[in-house]
C-alpha cells in the first residue's frame, strides 16, 4: 500500500501559448485552454466538472489508453483525463444526435460558424489540413495541439490537448497535489480483484474489499490498515472519491464527500481534541461557510478561507459574541461586540483583533457613548 500525503498548496503552472498571426489576430486560449496539462484539484476545472456532473454525464475509463472520459450530452463538451486525473484532452462539440451544442466561448477565438472556405482560402495560417482527412485542420501552440473538425462546411468539433512532454512534466509535479489513493500492488484474497467485487490484502496489513474496475479499485468500497485508518465509500481510480467516511487516528473522524482523495465539498469532521466542524471543505481545508465548535457554548458560524475565520461571521462566548468580519481568526473590521447579560454593545474597528479607533457603546440605561481605544485598550 502507498499513501499519498495531503498537499495544501495548488501549483498552478500558467503557460503562455504563442502565435505566427499578428498581434491584432492573435488570440489566447481562454479559461478551457488553461484547464489543459491541469489535474482535478485546479479550481476552475473541478468547478467545471462538478457543474457538468449535475446533468446528462456519462464516465467511462479506458485501460487500453489510461483515460478516464467525462462526457456531458448537455454542455456539448468532454473531459479526457489521465489515470492520474490530469486533464490531457477537452472537445467542444456543435448540435448533434446526443450533444447539445457547447454554449461557452471557444478557445482560440473560434466558433462554429467559421466557414471550411476560410481555412481552405489561408484565412488562418496558423492552421493547415490534416494530410489524410481534408475536413480536419490543426495546429501547434507551444505545449497545447488543436483540432477542427468540419462538417456541412463548418467546424463540428473543437479538441485541444496537451502535448506527451508537457503531460510527462504535469504527471510528475502535480503528483504533489493526490490526497489519498490505494495502489493496487497487494495479493487478490478473494472474489475478482479486476473488474468486479474482491477483496485484496498487503503485506503493511491493509485490507481493501469492494469494487473494482480495470484492476483499480474504483466504485463502492472499504479499507483498513494495522494503523487503524479506515475508509468506507467512494472511489475512483484508487482515489477516496464521492461520498465516504474516514478515520485517522489520533487526527480527526470526517463523513462527507471526498474529491482526488482529499476532502472537498460539505462534510462534518470531528478533532482529536475534541473541537469539530460541518460545512463546506476544500483540498482537505476548512474553507467557505461552515460552523466551528470549541464547545457547545464556544463557536464561531461564518465564513472560512484556509482553515481560518475568514469573512462575515459570528464569534460566540458564554458571556456573548462578536459578530462582523473576520481575518485569520481574529476581528478585523467592522463589529459588534455584545455582552449578554448587560445587553450593552459595542461597535466599531478592530485591527488584528485589537480595537483601535472611535466605538460606540450602547447601555439600555444609559443610552449610547462613544469611547476611543487603542491597541485594545480604552484611552
Amino acid at each position: 500500500m502507498k499513501f499519498y500525503g495531503y498537499s495544501y498548496i495548488i501549483a498552478l503552472f500558467i503557460f503562455v501559448l504563442g502565435s505566427t498571426e499578428s498581434r491584432a489576430q492573435r488570440h489566447e486560449p481562454g479559461k478551457y485552454g488553461y484547464m489543459v496539462g491541469q489535474c482535478i484539484t485546479y479550481p476552475p476545472l473541478l468547478d467545471l466538472y462538478e457543474r457538468i456532473n449535475q446533468e446528462q454525464v456519462n464516465e467511462s475509463f479506458l485501460p487500453s489508453t489510461g483515460t478516464y472520459e467525462v462526457t456531458s450530452y448537455a454542455y456539448g463538451i468532454k473531459l479526457l483525463f489521465n489515470r492520474n486525473f490530469v486533464l490531457r484532452e477537452v472537445q467542444f462539440y456543435d448540435s448533434g444526435y446526443t450533444f447539445s451544442r457547447f454554449q461557452d466561448t471557444l478557445p482560440f477565438g473560434l466558433s462554429f460558424n467559421q466557414a471550411l472556405k476560410s481555412y481552405e482560402n489561408f484565412n488562418y495560417p496558423d492552421f493547415t489540413k490534416d494530410t489524410f482527412n481534408q475536413y480536419v485542420y490543426h495546429a501547434d501552440f507551444d505545449l497545447v495541439h488543436v483540432k477542427k473538425y468540419f462538417k456541412s462546411g463548418k467546424i463540428e468539433i473543437v479538441k485541444i490537448y496537451a502535448s506527451d512532454t508537457f503531460m510527462i512534466g504535469q504527471d510528475a509535479r502535480l503528483s504533489k497535489e493526490w490526497g489519498m489513493r490505494l495502489i493496487p500492488d497487494g495479493t487478490c484474497v478473494s472474489g475478482d480483484c479486476f473488474k468486479g467485487v474482491g477483496k485484496m490484502k498487503w503485506p503493511t496489513g491493509l485490507e481493501y474489499e469492494g469494487e473494482w474496475e480495470s484492476g483499480i479499485p474504483h466504485g463502492v468500497g472499504s479499507f483498513r490498515d494495522s494503523s487503524g485508518i479506515e475508509y468506507s465509500g467512494g472511489f475512483k481510480l484508487g482515489f477516496l472519491w464521492g461520498e465516504g467516511k474516514l478515520k485517522i487516528p489520533g487526527q480527526f473522524t470526517y463523513s462527507g464527500d471526498m474529491v482526488y482523495g482529499k476532502r472537498v465539498g460539505e462534510g462534518n469532521a470531528t478533532f482529536a481534541n475534541g473541537t469539530r466542524y460541518t460545512g463546506d471543505w476544500d483540498r482537505d481545508q476548512m474553507h467557505g461557510v461552515g460552523h466551528f465548535w470549541y464547545s457547545n457554548s464556544f463557536h464561531y458560524k461564518g465564513e472560512f478561507a484556509r482553515n481560518q475565520f475568514n469573512g462575515k461571521g459570528r464569534l460566540t462566548s458564554p458571556e456573548g459574541y462578536v459578530e462582523g468580519s473576520f481575518h485569520n481568526g481574529k476581528p478585523h473590521g467592522y463589529c459588534e461586540q455584545v455582552v449578554v447579560r448587560s445587553q450593552t454593545k459595542l461597535s466599531g474597528y478592530w485591527v488584528n483583533g485589537k480595537k483601535q479607533g472611535k466605538f460606540s457603546l450602547y447601555n439600555p440605561v444609559q443610552g449610547t457613548t462613544t469611547l476611543n481605544f487603542k491597541d485594545d485598550k480604552e484611552i
